[in-house]
């Protein structure tokens, strides 16, 4: 057989086995797309010490190679709970179906967060020979970034600007915006603006990259940091939004979803209407959340779920249901995004809904419980 032919029998297999993967035959689809949700969501459960969740889910899972990145953290979890042999016999049972990078790469970044403040001139010593032999891009920024809190200023800031040389390098991507928020949460705990900001540049402008960008306004630092170096960013608009609140003469709901400038093509709304402002209500909700305005929150969910507005935006079902059940688990809402998931039209858009939750849902057994009975009644 020629080279030529060999390398289209290569190619045609290779695509049809990516078609599969991304569930592009209907007969498998399904299924797939299952499988993927639930391996993202027993990495949280494990995180959240639900282990019997992790591995009542994993077990149902066909395509076993999606689990080695949930097997890694059950494994972590296992060590640092339960010591080293249980984590080695754990991983005995994962036979390929493990990452190791995942798993040695997080027990380093968590021996660095733990480290005493006394220990910051050993820092560079003890882990940057480690740090620099992570082969995977964004554990190496998340290490970096947290050598950056531990050590003395001069090593902090170089660490820091290393951080983020990686991210401006990395192609956009679901993996990239969950690390940039990961680091901004870092820098929100830390007290420190200009990181915070910097993290989030990188990321992409989609419901996951809002949550955690309004967290700043939580802070009266941040927030005058923000006005002083990003007031000519459409971004930080919500700044207004949220100054109206506090003067306790709030917008009417629907004029603060027209103020958003909320990056609609990132976020699947396809209406050409002025529509847009009810579309952008669960972020006005969101917000509400963040600056502690009850009240507020509870009535914009009311709007955002009303009959009228869920008709409005029949052209963007998906879209606005999986972007509100984003922003209500950031609420810590997470009956009404599974209610939200629910109203979708078929299995599929429901699991995509769901795997939106699950990527926004904290690490905590009563949000990782009732995802875990939504999940499990889709199989």
């Amino acid at each position: 057989m020629k080279p030529k032919k060999i390398a289209s029998i290569i190619f045609a297999v290779f695509a049809l086995a990516l078609a599969a993967a991304f569930g592009l035959f209907p007969f498998l689809e399904h299924k797939i797309n299952w499988d993927y949700v639930a391996a993202k969501f027993a990495t949280k459960a494990a995180d959240a010490g639900c282990l019997d969740l992790a591995e009542k889910i994993s077990s149902e899972v066909k395509f076993k190679p999606f689990l080695n990145k949930a097997n890694a953290h059950i494994a972590l979890y296992k060590l640092q709970n339960e010591g080293e042999k249980s984590a080695a016999d754990f991983i005995k049972t994962c036979g390929k179906n493990f990452d190791f990078e995942e798993y040695n790469a997080r027990r380093l970044i968590f021996d660095i967060s733990n480290e005493p403040d006394f220990a910051a001139g050993l820092l560079k010593i003890k882990y940057e020979s480690q740090i620099n032999s992570l082969k995977n891009p964004f554990l190496k920024a998340v290490a970096l970034y947290n050598m950056s809190l531990k050590s003395k200023p001069k090593d902090a800031s170089t660490y820091a600007n290393d951080a983020f040389k990686i991210l401006k390098e990395l192609p956009k991507s679901e993996d990239l915006t969950l690390t940039c928020i990961e680091i901004s949460k870092l820098a929100l705990d830390a007290k420190r603006p200009k990181d915070f900001f910097e993290s989030l540049k990188h990321c992409q402008r989609n419901p996951h990259y809002y949550t955690a960008l309004f967290k700043f306004l939580r802070d009266k630092k941040f927030r005058e940091y923000s006005w002083k170096n990003n007031r000519y960013d459409w971004s930080f608009r919500a700044v207004e939004v949220r100054l109206e609140m506090f003067r306790g003469n709030p917008k009417p709901p629907i004029e603060m979803g027209k103020q958003m400038t909320y990056a609609l093509t990132n976020s699947e709304y396809n209406g050409i209407t002025g529509d847009y402002k009810y579309f952008n209500l669960p972020l006005v909700a969101d917000i509400a959340f963040i600056c502690e305005k009850e009240d507020l929150v509870n009535a914009y969910k009311n709007i955002c779920i009303s009959p009228e507005t869920l008709k409005l935006m029949q052209g963007s079902k998906l879209g606005y249901l999986k972007n509100a059940a984003i922003f209500f688990t950031d609420t810590n809402d997470i009956d009404l995004a599974l209610k939200l998931a629910g109203l979708s039209e078929n299995k599929h858009q429901k699991l995509r809904i769901l795997n939106s939750i699950a990527v926004q849902m904290p690490p905590e057994s009563e949000f990782v419980e009732k995802f875990f009975r939504a999940l499990i009644s889709e199989k």
